[in-house]
């Protein structure tokens, strides 16, 4: 909601009883020093590098000095953040109120934000509160320009060289600071007072006429007013965060918003509400030392950051890519049927969900292909790898569809930290598939096979919870695999099966409480099951090995299975303990 305050004339200074900072006078400048902003368009920050330190104060000591707003301001920004600009919830530190003290502000920056933050991130710094001036003789006009902090008597305000120093122990090249308070256009003072709030003027002849201030290459500064000027309370940051929000701020039809455009956006629309206040207008002002633009926020729900476009479906930005993109899915419900033919990397941000339609969800036919953190379903196959090698595919939950994941002719694929549950058929499949892993996934409730494995050699199975599937892990003609620290339970038939499998090793796994065998063997020779558990599967057999031959196992433990062993021969080695087998 807009909250037009030049009705209430709240100011952001409160004249009768701010007695210690020094209010100034309002200017009666007009807006025609506002142009337009051209710039050059280039991508700064990804998916996890852009960092943002958000500071409001409302409530200061005492009652007299109260804001309304700049908390409420503070959460939205915050909302705003997540919502729309990419930044990770915990890359955003928030200080309210008596928590914004200057050692607090001080931390956040120099212990925090300066420990994080590289060359390439995006870096956001947003304040809102009180802000004076107080005199200095090494500034051109007489003063420095201040930020009110919560305990601005106790410990002094922070001047804007102060600020300065502290954003000088940033290495990001793309620092986003956002200044919501009275005087605040001098925290870049000019000699040239025109220069202020006019962007397209060259980059090198407005840095002539600065002093030591904040105004530096590498950073954009947003101001809410002249330096002369008040900010009314609840003006400035509301207009701001609807341009970021709004398609009208889409001055290049990109499908995202820059500070700029969300600047060019607002500026017209503070002056316009305040023009009318008997104390004089309000006039943002805006330093941009940074020569292309970032995309904070993004309008569409597909984004491509290298290309700096965003678009409305998934195809529709992979059809736009080159080699190496990286395409970012916003949280949304997809429906679409994805092919994946070029290198690139898709990633989704808060669980986007892709409903397949009864088709395959995602084929991949490129190699060096990443797809990470989605939920894909009711598709016959919800990631079809076909013939592609270096896939990583994490982060993925597939489930009502006929397979999860399959690969087909495919080398050195991980499939990780992924959940494959209430597929019709298999939960993850290789076919002819080598040198893959799957790692650390929940393959569970599928009508056929948890995890099956058919003429593929060296591949890794570790860390994984396979249950309540037919069979759980089931290697068809597959040798040299590996299956680590799994835990293989509930499933209808057959725990782990090997067929024609030879030289596999099934170390320190829990093959438990299976309705059929614990480990089957079938024509499968030369292989160690060493460190595992077999237990309480009861009423058939803990393992079995049928026409299988020189094979290790080895410190097993055989626990209330139906029997232990059966069909064993003096060419296998047996380290085992039995305990309450019948």
């Amino acid at each position: 909601m807009k909250r037009w305050i030049w009705i209430l004339a709240v100011f952001c200074v409160i004249l009768g009883g701010f007695s210690t900072l020094d209010t100034g006078h309002s200017s009666t400048k007009t807006d025609k020093s506002y142009q337009k902003h051209l710039s050059i368009k280039t991508f700064a920050g990804g998916l996890s590098d852009r960092w943002a330190i958000l500071i409001g104060i409302a409530d200061y000591p005492g009652s007299i000095n109260d804001l309304s707003f700049p908390d409420d301001d503070v959460h939205d920004f915050y909302d705003l953040l997540i919502e729309k600009c990419l930044f990770p919830p915990d890359h955003v530190k928030v200080l309210l109120n008596a928590s914004a003290t200057k050692k607090n502000i001080s931390d956040a920056i120099v212990g925090w934000l300066a420990n994080n933050e590289t060359e390439n991130d995006v870096v956001l710094i947003y304040y809102s509160g009180h802000g004076t001036r107080i005199n200095s003789s090494n500034e051109t006009d007489g003063y420095d320009e201040c930020l009110a902090q919560y305990d601005y008597e106790t410990a002094s305000p922070i001047t804007d060289d102060e600020f300065d120093e502290l954003l000088d122990l940033l290495d990001s090249d793309n620092v986003i600071i956002i200044i919501d308070s009275c005087f605040s256009g001098g925290m870049t003072k000019a000699i040239d007072s025109h220069l202020k709030s006019i962007r397209n003027t060259p980059k090198v002849s407005i840095r002539d006429g600065f002093k030591k201030d904040i105004s530096k290459d590498g950073r954009i500064i947003l101001m809410s007013s002249d330096e002369n000027e008040y900010s009314y309370d609840g003006v400035f940051t509301p207009f701001l965060m609807e341009g970021f929000k709004s398609i009208l701020a889409d001055s290049n039809d990109d499908g995202c918003i820059s500070p700029e455009e969300a600047f060019d956006y607002a500026y017209p629309l503070v002056v316009s509400s305040t023009e009318n206040i008997s104390t004089g207008a309000q006039h943002p002002q805006i330093y941009d030392g940074i020569l292309r633009e970032i995309d904070l926020s993004i309008l569409k729900n597909v984004y491509n950051p290298n290309a700096s476009k965003a678009f409305d479906s998934i195809q529709q930005a992979i059809d736009n890519a080159t080699e190496g993109d990286t395409i970012i899915v916003n949280a949304n419900e997809y429906r679409e049927n994805i092919i994946i033919d070029k290198e690139i990397k898709l990633i989704g941000i808060g669980n986007p969900i892709i409903d397949c339609s009864g088709n395959v969800g995602i084929m991949v036919e490129a190699d060096n292909v990443s797809i990470e953190n989605f939920t894909i379903c009711n598709g016959s196959i919800g990631i079809y790898i076909d013939f592609s090698d270096n896939i990583l595919v994490s982060n993925c939950n597939i489930t009502n569809s006929g397979e999860a994941i399959k690969l087909w002719d495919s080398t050195n694929c991980t499939i990780t930290n992924c959940t494959a549950i209430n597929n019709s058929w298999r939960g993850i499949y290789l076919d002819y598939s080598n040198n893959c892993t799957i790692t650390n996934c929940l393959v569970s409730n599928n009508n056929w096979d948890g995890i099956y494995l058919d003429s593929s050699t060296n591949c890794t199975i570790t860390d994984c919870i396979v249950n309540n599937n037919d069979d759980g892990i089931y290697l068809d003609y597959s040798n040299n695999c590996t299956i680590t620290n799994c835990t293989v339970s509930n499933n209808n038939w057959k725990g782990i099966y090997l067929y024609y499998s030879t030289n596999c090793t099934v170390f320190s796994c829990n093959i438990s409480d299976n309705h059929g065998e614990g480990i089957y063997m079938t024509d499968s020779s030369c292989n160690k099951i060493c460190n595992s558990t077999i237990a309480n599967n009861v009423g058939y057999v803990g393992l079995v090995l049928s026409d299988s031959l020189n094979n290790s196992i080895c410190n097993c433990s055989f626990i209330r299975n139906g029997i232990s062993i059966q069909g064993y021969d003096t060419s296998s080695i047996f380290y085992i303990h039995l305990c309450n087998n019948t």
